[in-house]
């Protein structure tokens, strides 16, 4: 009797590692993939920002000031 039931115990431990296992490299993937994302992101917004700044600094005719836009 003590037998089976320490049988089904480490069946179940070895089934709920099993899912823990799993589930965890899911979220990992997530999380890896997530931040890939932001980093494009404020890669490409760092880029238009430099873009802005040497556009202004070009230009010394523009007027910050009357809110034209040089860009377009």
């Amino acid at each position: 009797m003590i037998g089976i039931r320490l049988r089904w115990f480490a069946f179940g431990f070895a089934v709920a590692s099993t899912i823990g296992h799993f589930v965890f490299k899911d979220l990992q993937a997530h999380r890896e993939a997530h931040f890939f994302q932001v980093g494009e992101k404020f890669s490409a917004l760092d880029t238009r920002v430099t873009n802005l700044k040497r556009v202004f600094l070009n230009n010394p005719n523009s007027d910050v000031h009357s809110g034209e836009s040089d860009l377009k």
